[in-house]
């Protein structure tokens, strides 16, 4: 005999219990992943732009011979230029929601890089 789920029960935050003698599934730990990529940003030129979980928040400058470098500039100009203030504006979101993860302790995944 089957038993009927409500999906909308399974989907609900912190659903985790299970009925009978079964021990309770395990719960998803959510962990936010920090990449850094050669981008194009407008009046700063090519940098090094770090994004959590795909939105850009933080840059740092690279060396001046980095970006002549052939490989860098094809990087930066295979995506969309990102704006200066773009940036500002989502780093100050991160770290009025405190999930800025250079100032506050965040979740990350085991591959994340921070800059220095």
């Amino acid at each position: 005999m089957t038993e009927s789920v409500d999906v909308s029960d399974l989907k609900s935050a912190g659903h985790c219990a299970r009925g009978g003698s079964s021990p309770p599934a395990p719960t998803f730990k959510e962990m936010y992943k920090v990449r850094c990529d050669y981008r194009y940003i407008n009046t700063i030129g090519i940098a090094l732009v770090y994004f959590i979980n795909g939105m850009p928040f933080v840059y740092d400058d690279i060396p001046d011979e980095d970006k002549g470098d052939p490989y860098v500039v094809a990087i930066a100009v295979s995506e969309e230029p990102l704006d200066i203030e773009q940036l500002t504006k989502n780093s100050e979101y991160l770290m009025i929601e405190e999930m800025h993860p250079m100032l506050f302790p965040v979740e990350l995944d085991e591959v994340s890089v921070l800059p220095p």
